[in-house]
């Protein structure tokens, strides 16, 4: 499956591409700006990603987590996610065998999260327009944290 979504103000395109893997999982590729990579060089992408074992999974973390060792984590209990016109909430929840945790949300109208950084006092972009805030939230529900790039 094939989503492409532009934004006229921003002059930008986002295009996902959702494949069925032989082994029955979904790989989800994406690429957005001005010229993103073709519906079909996304679905290449995504038919050219194979299975690994354990092992190389775990080292792959570690590597993407900034290597072993202690590392500053945004304190979180939940996930929220406000595109403008949908504002959906889930817990951050134990993925089992593991000190990394999860959250699932289900959107309508997903969108590509953007936010800026506040320590660097620069302002929040507006939700909607092709852009999504997705935030951690502590336990009082105050944002911790936003993912995403400016």
């Amino acid at each position: 499956m094939v989503q492409e979504r532009s934004s006229r103000a921003a002059g930008t395109i986002d295009r996902t591409v959702w494949l069925e893997a032989p082994w029955g999982d979904v790989v989800v590729v994406a690429g957005d700006g001005p010229s993103p990579p073709s519906a079909a060089e996304l679905l290449a992408l995504a038919a050219s990603v194979q299975p690994t074992d354990e092992a190389t999974w775990d080292a792959f973390v570690v590597r993407a987590n900034g290597g072993p060792g202690l590392h500053a984590a945004a304190p979180g209990t939940a996930v929220r996610a406000d595109t403008g016109t949908e504002v959906v909430t889930a817990p951050l929840v134990a993925i089992p065998g593991s000190e990394l945790r999860s959250a699932v949300l289900s959107l309508d109208q997903p969108a590509r999260p953007d936010c800026a950084d506040p320590a660097l006092g620069q302002p929040a972009p507006p939700v909607g327009d092709g852009t999504m805030r997705l935030e951690v939230l502590d336990a009082e529900g105050r944002p911790t944290a936003c993912i995403g790039g400016i």
